[in-house]
């Protein structure tokens, strides 16, 4: 864009106190993507928001420690923050939040997994800051971001009356488009890629000093897992304890079996505190050894992504999680829990380590695990992340060019 034009002021929508480190990565990434293609003096706004809450921070400018350290503290989770305050958004927070929405020239949900009706309730209230910019004729939409499940019919009519306004309307996977189709949208769905598929890790010594302030073993190679604390997508509302127990269990067993090779486990939770919970389930499941829990609430997400590159392999039901060892180059063993990870996995041309969670998943996954270690090559592959990271990019220029 041409820095003749007035400097804009960016609002980017995310979730409030979400423990999300997947949301965190994609915030990153587009801070990082967006700066760049904006007119000099343009504010970019973090505005987290969710059942609580929410809150809105300036980025600074030109500082990206302090913008990985602010970024990761929106991130973290706080307690009550999935508890609805019905009393505080209608006395103070729904008009706040109007008021911080009249400041802006766009209101953006810049990535994640917003568009789908396992609650319509909590649908309803990520749609409503969309439909109320409309309203204001500010441009607002979704950049990069998934959709689906959305199966009931007043989830389809939630979201056409959000797309309908001006601004972007940019999903991160054919999956999503295919989701938005079906609802009947009333305009164009354009095909990105995920933002964070933009994100580079930290530097080396960040990553170095990082690996020892968490106590990870230096004698031997440490394979990560990743849990889910709702084991599939679908349960995402309706947690069911017996399918979590048995993933607690069988993650439990792999890190038992991986012991007996010589590698150490690290158990990564991303979305707190529910990840960390099931972590702490498994880890008390396996007694004395090479077992270890990373601390994430101290690991901005860039950090976190170098730390997955210094791994022997990763299991992961998350998706970002795994993008990072993707792009680390890190063998990887990928739980389906959502067709978000079906949908990167084949983008990345690895299906042959995709894991379906059927009645035999876990003696797939040890199954996989022994193929992967004793492969040579894993990930032999061509990698196509920098072409991936370019559509990525695209989604983030036609979102600007919204603004012209």
């Amino acid at each position: 864009m041409n820095d003749r034009r007035r400097p804009l002021t960016i609002g980017l929508l995310g979730l409030y106190r979400c423990g999300n480190f997947g949301d965190e990565a994609i915030w990153r990434a587009f801070v990082g993507a967006v700066r760049p293609l904006l007119p000099a003096g343009s504010r970019l706004t973090m505005i987290t928001l969710g059942p609580a809450g929410w809150e809105a921070k300036h980025l600074p400018e030109n500082d990206e420690q302090k913008i990985d350290e602010l970024l990761h503290h929106l991130a973290l989770d706080a307690p009550l923050a999935r508890r609805l305050r019905w009393w505080h958004w209608l006395n103070r927070g729904w008009p706040l939040l109007k008021r911080q929405i009249d400041e802006l020239d766009a209101l953006w949900y810049a990535g994640g997994h917003w568009i789908h009706d396992l609650s319509l309730r909590t649908l309803a209230g990520v749609l409503a800051p969309i439909r109320y910019a409309h309203k204001r004729g500010i441009n607002a939409g979704f950049v990069n971001v998934g959709a689906g499940p959305l199966d009931t019919t007043f989830g389809h009519i939630l979201t056409r009356r959000a797309v309908a306004g001006p601004g972007p309307l940019i999903v991160r996977d054919a999956h999503s488009a295919e989701v938005l189709a079906a609802a009947d949208v009333p305009r164009t769905v354009t095909v990105c890629e995920d933002t964070a598929h933009l994100l580079q890790p930290a530097d080396a010594d960040a990553v170095d000093a990082a690996w020892r302030v968490s106590n990870l073993p230096t004698d031997r190679p440490a394979v990560g897992i990743v849990p889910c604390a709702w084991f599939k997508m679908d349960d995402l509302y309706r947690p069911q304890r017996a399918r979590v127990e048995a993933m607690v269990a069988a993650l439990a067993a792999e890190a038992h079996r991986l012991a007996k090779r010589g590698l150490a486990t690290v158990l990564i939770p991303t979305m707190l505190p529910e990840d960390e919970i099931v972590a702490r389930q498994i880890l008390s499941r396996l007694g004395d050894g090479p077992y270890y829990l990373l601390d994430t609430r101290l690991l901005p997400a860039r950090t976190l992504m170098g730390l997955i590159g210094r791994l022997r392999a990763l299991i992961s039901f998350r998706m970002h999680p795994l993008l990072f060892a993707c792009r680390m180059r890190t063998p990887l063993v990928a739980l389906d829990y959502a067709p978000k990870v079906n949908s990167l996995v084949h983008q990345f041309n690895l299906e042959r380590w995709l894991t379906p969670l059927d009645d035999h998943w876990p003696k797939a996954l040890a199954e996989k695990m022994d193929r992967l270690l004793a492969d040579p090559d894993p990930l032999r592959e061509a990698c196509p992340a920098d072409r991936l990271a370019a559509r990525a990019l695209a989604g983030v220029q036609q979102a600007v060019a919204t603004l012209k």
